[in-house]
């Protein structure tokens, strides 16, 4: 059975139980003044600190660990750090890591994953743990997405005008394209370097018969797009203008609110599972991974492939299989600012 750990802190602080003596409420409190009181000293961000303040915890981390079967052959531990995310920028990172990799070895864990919105906030990336996207399952679904959007507005997707802004990875664009080639008999691809994609996909068409254009001309390409897949940073279109009426299905690793004009945009998947104990698992890690998120990790585990894996054909391909086999199955989208239905987005790009 495969292990693996979510890391997740301590952000609520628990209040004393009212049976408490009020000797023990009176050291209690003085304990947390001078606990204060070293950390604002920066004494907790040494070694030695460090390693005294988890002494300190020792009780609180090991009831801070719980463990979930999930999918027949994994086993998903939480292990919970008994004080706030905020903590850690006056601590010892080293230290954290150690515990943490110490714990892992100790438990047959064989890795553990941290929360993106705290990794991206420590400072010098401290934590080099597998990093989960939360699109790869957006990217592996795109088609049933498309389908769906566009049987209900009464369109064929072979009739659009779809235009796909590559970002930094070919092998992403190339994979999209892939995807969509069944379906379609043209395609606009803008991108900074045009070269190897280029090459590529001359192979790729030249057994297909389907035509392509690649451009680094963002403005005008995207002006009369009907369906945007963007791949790049929002920043490489924040300057074009897209047609009130087009769909954009943003699968850059972010949710993007700040993405220009008035289209509809789709920036994640919402879905519902029948596995309970899945269902459980994302009750109790809300906050600190996203649905798409944890599904991406649960899945990838379960496929022994590593979460920071390149998006490939057969990798989407897989996802999708095991998306169906667990029953799961989407029941609206993350769009600018909430969540949206299929109705909204069929209303928003015109029927």
């Amino acid at each position: 059975m495969t292990d693996f750990g979510l890391v997740i802190f301590e952000e609520i602080k628990i209040k004393k139980k009212a049976g408490n003596s009020l000797f023990k409420n009176l050291v209690s409190k003085l304990s947390d003044k001078i606990t204060g009181l070293l950390f604002n000293a920066g004494f907790f961000y040494s070694r030695l600190g460090t390693k005294l303040y988890f002494s300190s915890r020792k009780d609180d981390l090991k009831n801070g660990l719980s463990c979930y079967e999930l999918l027949e052959t994994l086993k998903v531990w939480i292990i919970k750090l008994p004080f706030t995310a905020g903590i850690l920028l006056h601590l010892n990172m080293n230290c954290v890591i150690e515990y943490l990799e110490r714990l892992c070895t100790d438990k047959g864990i064989r890795e553990f994953i941290i929360p993106k919105p705290i990794r991206d906030n420590v400072p010098g990336s401290s934590f080099m743990s597998p990093r989960p996207s939360g699109k790869l399952l957006l990217k592996s679904l795109l088609m049933p997405v498309l389908e769906g959007i566009y049987t209900k507005a009464g369109k064929r997707i072979e009739h659009l005008d779809i235009v796909i802004v590559a970002g930094s990875d070919n092998e992403e664009a190339f994979t999209i394209v892939r995807l969509l080639e069944p379906y379609i008999s043209f395609v606009t691809i803008v991108a900074a370097e045009k070269a190897e994609l280029e090459s590529r996909l001359s192979e790729l068409f030249s057994d297909s018969g389907l035509s392509f254009s690649i451009s680094s001309e963002y403005r005008s390409r995207l002006k009369h797009a009907d369906l945007v897949i963007n791949l790049g940073k929002p920043a490489d279109i924040s300057q074009s203008r897209i047609s009130k009426k087009s769909l954009l299905i943003n699968l850059y690793d972010s949710i993007e609110s700040s993405i220009p004009g008035e289209s509809a945009v789709i920036n994640d998947v919402v879905f519902d599972m029948a596995d309970i104990n899945i269902k459980n698992l994302i009750y109790d890690l809300h906050g600190y991974f996203s649905k798409s998120e944890l599904y991406e990790i649960i899945i990838t585990k379960k496929l022994q492939l590593d979460t920071c894996d390149k998006f490939t054909f057969e990798l989407a391909g897989y996802i999708k299989t095991e998306f169906e086999k667990a029953g799961c199955r989407i029941t609206g989208f993350v769009g600018r600012r909430g969540i949206i239905n299929a109705d909204s987005v069929v209303k928003a790009i015109g029927v």
